[in-house]
């Protein structure tokens, strides 16, 4: 594949990944500040607002899965620039962000069952099976998130060595070194509120994981895109 067909490829890609990402974490804010999926004393309550909130969680989640999936392309477009130069570095990349945006479709695809749960309204009349339900349903997106940031934070870190070599703007390949940093403490957190219930580790989550990652992602992207169009110097 040149240059001049390769690069279009990479700027869809890049709008498709930062665009869908961008709208899905609008979408999750909402549904998740109107109907939080959360066990408790409130429990009745909680279940009403998430049988008229499953619209938005569907929406949300559907943006996810396009996501997710470009996510997963993302390793063989870097694969295709940067194979080259070391195959085998190369390989374990891709691979890795193929396994990161799996693990989010796998996610995305409970997520998007869980919506048409709460639609139904069938656990309106079956506390305990809502209590297990949500509980599952919290507990599976947090760890298969976590798991998810770890694949990308390793494919990324993998990355900034053969962008250097590649001959790419020093400035870019410490973004993807930071970016790389950026995903695996995410990874951290959303594991430790897992694990811990914490009130602040929850909080972290949201802004480090859900809100900032997508922007920080978009920039980083956009400098792909420069760098793809850019001859190499390698």
């Amino acid at each position: 594949m040149t240059r001049e067909s390769f690069l279009p490829f990479v700027r869809t890609h890049a709008i498709v990944l930062s665009t869908s990402w961008l709208l899905a974490t609008a979408a999750a804010l909402y549904a998740y500040s109107v109907a939080p999926p959360m066990p408790g004393a409130a429990l009745p309550e909680t279940l009403v607002r998430l049988q008229a909130a499953w619209p938005w969680y569907m929406l949300c989640y559907g943006l996810f899965v396009v996501t997710d999936a470009a996510l997963a392309v993302l390793g063989a477009v870097l694969l295709a620039w940067l194979g080259p130069l070391d195959r085998l570095p190369a390989l374990a990349m891709a691979v890795l962000f193929a396994l990161a945006g799996a693990l989010g479709l796998v996610m995305d695809a409970g997520m998007l069952v869980a919506a048409q749960i709460f639609k139904s309204g069938v656990l309106l009349g079956d506390p305990r099976s809502a209590e297990l339900v949500l509980a599952v349903v919290n507990a599976g997106t947090a760890w298969l998130s976590a798991a998810s940031f770890l694949m990308a934070g390793a494919a990324s870190w993998l990355a900034g060595p053969l962008a250097e070599r590649a001959g790419a703007n020093p400035r870019w390949v410490l973004l993807t070194r930071g970016l790389a940093c950026w995903q695996l403490m995410v990874s951290a957190i959303v594991a430790w509120a897992a694990i811990s219930d914490s009130a602040l580790a929850a909080v972290l989550a949201l802004a480090t994981g859900v809100i900032a990652m997508p922007i920080l992602a978009t920039v980083w992207l956009v400098g792909l895109v420069a760098e793809v169009r850019r001859p190499s110097r390698a």
